[in-house]
């Protein structure tokens, strides 16, 4: 019976496999390492320009805040320079009307800008100016309007509404949360007091057009339905949203209430980064709350930016995708070369050192072709083992060719002498 024949396996290729599998494991390690750490350093990076972005939105809505809280400090300096430097009798209501008129005019943002006082609180004269549409003639004045087009209202409409008697009561300036104006504008006011020789005589409205916020927010090269702007009043009413402006005036507290928490970490000036389900799209979002400092209030809004999860981690996960094929196509690289290397210096040698022993083994010193193989492919001239083994090789299958046909011609002149010695008996 046949014995069967058995595949031999190459060295080569195992030595490659064991090795490979070494590189895999070190390599595959520093992938995943460099992967997480890059994924990491990307979400870390998105952030910190998320925050940058909104930070610079919230300075500029202070910006705006600051100037119209400038122009209301400047109404009243202007008026206490007026009642400061004339008595009661002597004080003119249209010298109060003109500068109300001049300040507004030169701060665009402005939707609308009055000066109110308390009964004969200005000039003593209130009984003067009784009209129809000002029952009690008390000094007030409300500009509103547009260059080209301004509106003046002088009535006593102001008597009892919270914006007139608030910054009176409270001796300090406050911020009034937003509200649709009369004409259907979104606004929000400076109530200010007026403080004449130590007691509230008045006080001062400074509307401030926000309507276009949100549509100063949609401008941006960001803004999308996966990243956006929110401006948020400190009760949590949406003052402006980039995306959709059919959401403001709602309370977001209403629907989330720790949405309070992140707006009282605004109030002392914190910001807060969070990760919640979006009240708009649903989805798993990064959250920044940046506080928006009010000019001349104790009062903090705050600029909240919207990320979904996905978005906001979309730079990340390219980058560890692409530090993964990456990481695979060099491990392939490198198996490929050290396969190619080891079948040059191992196994392909090994392999004709092993047909050379089989022949041997089995008497046949003809080893020419596995000679020829060895001497194209420079195994015979190297100067490494390889090339000691080969050429020994080659000098064992002289000497073994060499003891053959010694072997060989003795036992031709055994035979003839063996032959004479029979002749010579016969």
């Amino acid at each position: 019976m046949k014995k069967e024949k058995k595949k031999v396996g190459s060295v080569g290729k195992k030595v490659g496999i064991i090795i490979s599998i070494i590189l895999l494991v070190i390599l595959g390690s520093r992938a995943v390492y460099d992967s997480i750490t890059s994924y990491n350093l990307a979400v870390k990076s998105h952030e910190d320009f998320e925050r940058e972005e909104t930070e610079v939105l919230a300075k500029h809505i202070e910006g705006r805040f600051k100037k119209a809280y400038e122009a209301g400090a400047a109404l009243i300096a202007a008026t206490k320079a007026v009642m400061s430097s004339n008595s009661a009798a002597e004080r003119n209501r249209q010298t109060i009307n003109e500068i109300v008129k001049e300040i507004f005019l030169t701060n665009p943002d402005l939707s609308g800008l009055g000066i109110f006082f308390e009964p004969n609180g200005f000039d003593g004269k209130d009984i003067s100016f009784v009209r129809d549409d000002n029952k009690t003639g008390a000094m007030g004045i409300y500009v509103s309007g547009e260059k080209g087009n301004i509106n003046i209202k002088t009535t006593d409409y102001y008597f009892g509404n919270t914006w007139y008697t608030m910054p009176i009561e409270a001796g300090k300036d406050i911020l009034v949360e937003p509200y649709i104006s009369s004409v259907g504008k979104l606004v929000v006011t400076y109530a200010m007091p007026v403080i004449f020789e130590g007691k509230p005589v008045g006080a001062i409205n400074v509307d401030i057009d926000i309507d276009g916020i949100s549509d100063e927010l949609a401008v941006s090269s960001t803004n999308n339905d996966e990243d956006f702007s929110v401006l948020l009043s400190n009760e949590g009413v949406i003052a402006a949203h980039s995306m959709d402006k059919s959401r403001v005036m709602r309370n977001v507290t209403e629907s989330n209430p720790k949405i309070k928490e992140y707006l009282a970490a605004a109030g002392r000036n914190e910001e807060t980064l969070v990760t919640e389900k979006s009240q708009r799209t649903g989805k798993e979002s990064r959250m920044i709350y940046v506080p928006v400092n009010i000019e001349g209030t104790d009062t903090y809004w705050a600029m909240q930016s919207i990320n979904t999860v996905s978005y906001f981690v979309k730079d990340a996960v390219n980058g560890v995708i692409l530090n993964v094929v990456l990481s695979i196509i060099t491990i392939i690289v490198i198996a490929l070369v050290i396969f190619s290397v080891l079948n040059r210096m191992v196994s392909r040698p090994l392999s004709i050192l092993a047909s050379a022993i089989k022949k041997f083994s089995e008497y046949d010193l003809d080893v020419s072709k596995e000679g020829e193989m060895a001497q194209k492919l420079g195994y015979l001239d190297a100067n490494d083992r390889v090339g000691v083994t080969m050429r020994a090789m080659s000098v064992l299958n002289d000497n073994l060719v060499g003891i053959m046909k010694e072997i060989s011609s003795y036992a031709q002149n055994t035979a003839a002498t063996a032959e004479e010695l029979t002749a010579t008996a016969k």
